[in-house]
């Protein structure tokens, strides 16, 4: 049971953090004022949300008793 739970509360930490990153780093990234610059393909920063949110399901995620 020790292990379900450690592994229930790194998904979520690492759902919730990937979900901030997405959403953290997506201005930088979004804005066409800068001068060119190397940046991470639109798919890059969608997979991290999606990711973060597949994390999060499956942490939330409990098996009936």
């Amino acid at each position: 049971m020790c292990f379900a739970d450690t592994t229930h509360k790194f998904l979520i930490a690492a759902g919730l953090a990937a979900l901030v990153l997405s959403i953290v780093f997506d201005p930088n990234f979004a804005t066409d004022g800068a001068p060119p610059s190397s940046v991470p393909e639109p798919t890059t920063t969608a997979l991290l949300a999606i990711g973060g949110v597949a994390a999060l399901t499956a942490g939330l995620m409990r098996r009936k008793k």
